[in-house]
């Protein structure tokens, strides 16, 4: 058989690249069927969605060498799980469990390989690297930082204004962090804990600022409460972004003099230390947290890039704070990259005519519309059901 080059396609696996000719999928749903003797009843129950099978075929160029060919047998025959793209479905994670590659005369300077792709669950992978890594991270920069923060914090000991300009920005961060975080819907009676670490901060703010490893001792236990005041990760994520920039100023200070300069010091170390503890307790929620499409990733990345910027590098002395904050931000946009692969896509959908959302989605996803339904209103910010044209935006799977 004859292969027109030209109109394969470019495929890779583990980032090795082969040219796709054609394959066949094989999905459906977990089930089991019940039938009953002396009568026609039957049931079913179902378990939720089958994992992917794909067989696929392709082409490997051996104009030049072998090398291409030896490398997808290499990538086969390693026994480790990777990626497979291919050009007109998403990304797949999952193994190769037989492969075959077959040469013919009228095929030369190419290879004709088939072989069998299984998909798997990247969860229990992910939950070992990326979310322990975090935590373990989170724990070395923060036991760190208070050693950085007690060495850079300006003495306020026998300076009336330098201490006032201490206590009462520590004040007004402190009552920042409880607004924000009863701003967010889900925390209600939950907040206890965190309100009494606020307090706390607040009626001991005077000996506080005489004591930074004791201050910035108390911010990090209002982060730990913060932490166990929501009932899911998404509303934790949410409060924590809202403190991404926080800047709280209790007075302006523009001169140019030491003792400006110093309060002006205070003020940035102490906006500085929420912003490091939302930073790394967002990290935390963001990979624990769930998503229903590729765009709340996308979102949750901006809002943790925004979140790193806003980190003033130059207020930290520690070179291993930075490295492990670094490694820590790198981890996560690895992790949720990876999560990509396994939530549905956003894309954009055609409606010719006009057409009743019940009726487009119908077409879309056949009997299991129902399950879509809401999110689709939502994606689409839906007044409207019984009307529906032009373009929208559906999830694809």
């Amino acid at each position: 058989m004859l292969y027109n080059k030209s109109r394969a396609k470019a495929s890779s696996y583990k980032n090795i690249k082969f040219l796709y000719t054609n394959s066949t999928l094989d999905g459906g749903i977990k089930h089991k069927i019940f039938e009953y003797p002396r009568g026609e009843k039957r049931e079913i129950e179902t378990y939720g969605k089958r994992l992917k099978t794909i067989s696929v075929e392709g082409i490997i160029s051996i104009h030049k060498n072998n090398s291409n060919r030896d490398k997808l047998e290499n990538a086969f025959n390693d026994g480790e799980a990777g990626t497979l793209s291919l050009p007109f479905d998403k990304k797949f994670y999952g193994i190769i469990t037989d492969y075959k590659f077959s040469t013919d005369i009228n095929r030369v300077g190419s290879v004709i390989v088939n072989f069998t792709f299984v998909e798997i669950s990247k969860e229990d992978k992910l939950s070992k690297v990326g979310k322990g890594l975090i935590a373990n991270l989170k724990s070395k920069i923060l036991g760190s930082y208070e050693e950085d923060f007690d060495k850079a914090w300006q003495n306020v000991k026998n300076a009336k204004e330098k201490f006032d300009s201490a206590v009462d920005t520590l004040n007004d961060i402190a009552e920042t962090i409880s607004k924000v975080a009863s701003g967010v819907a889900g925390a209600g009676d939950s907040l206890g804990d965190l309100s009494t670490s606020v307090n706390q901060i607040i009626n001991s703010s005077a000996q506080l600022v005489r004591s930074p490893k004791l201050l910035i001792g108390n911010i990090k236990i209002a982060f730990d409460n913060l932490s166990s005041s929501f009932s899911s990760d998404n509303q934790l994520f949410k409060a924590c972004k809202e403190l991404f920039d926080i800047d709280v100023k209790d007075r302006i200070q523009t001169g140019n003099s030491a003792f400006s300069q110093s309060i002006r010091s205070n003020q940035k170390l102490l906006n500085q230390s929420v912003r490091l503890n939302a930073l790394l307790t967002g990290y935390e929620a963001s990979v624990n947290q769930s998503y229903n499409n590729n765009i709340e990733i996308q979102n949750t990345l901006a809002d943790l890039e925004n979140g790193f910027n806003n980190i003033d590098l130059t207020l930290i002395n520690d070179r291993t704070i930075i490295d492990n904050l670094q490694e820590a931000r790198y981890n996560v946009v690895d992790y949720l990259n990876n999560l990509t692969l396994s939530t549905p896509n956003i894309i954009e959908y055609n409606v010719i005519g006009y057409k009743p959302l019940v009726s487009v989605l119908f077409d879309l996803y056949g009997v299991d519309y129902q399950d879509r339904k809401q999110d689709i209103i939502n994606l689409n910010n839906f007044s409207n059901v019984d009307n529906i044209t032009g373009l929208i935006k559906v999830i694809y799977e």
